[in-house]
């Protein structure tokens, strides 16, 4: 999977699986494994999460759900995201149903300027941006 995102140019492995990648093939390539709730909670705009969620909303068939459903739903597996984005949306979120994983981001690289020089912490930031109040 590394080679393949290597040649994909890729900045970010999106896994459930963050551990599964050791640190210093990341680094060498300057790559980072990131769980998809912290992903998504970090890099997605609100304007694109709403469209999102439109989109999911207008596939859905039996039973239809809304997009406020669906925002509510997903609650139970991605907490960052829904907590994110709760201006989205009136409804509320359902309680998450798993347990978080032990680890969120491993890598290098940024989630925010996307520099790969810099220390970042256990979400992804880098200090200049956790300073910031981005993180």
């Amino acid at each position: 999977m590394l080679a393949d995102a290597e040649e994909a140019g890729a900045s970010f492995i999106v896994t459930e699986d963050v551990d599964d990648f050791a640190d210093t093939d990341l680094e060498t390539l300057s790559i980072a494994a990131v769980n998809p709730d912290l992903f998504l909670s970090s890099c997605t705009a609100e304007a694109g999460y709403r469209e999102a969620l439109d989109f999911l909303a207008e596939l859905s068939r039996n039973p239809r759900v809304t997009p406020e459903e669906l925002h509510s739903r997903l609650g139970r597996v991605h907490p960052l995201t829904v907590h994110a984005h709760r201006a989205a949306f009136a409804s509320s979120p359902t309680t998450a149903t798993h347990n978080p994983p032990s680890e969120m981001y491993r890598g290098t690289r940024c989630l925010r300027c996307l520099r790969t020089d810099l220390e970042t912490t256990q979400f992804g930031f880098c200090e200049n941006c956790t300073t910031a109040g981005s993180g």
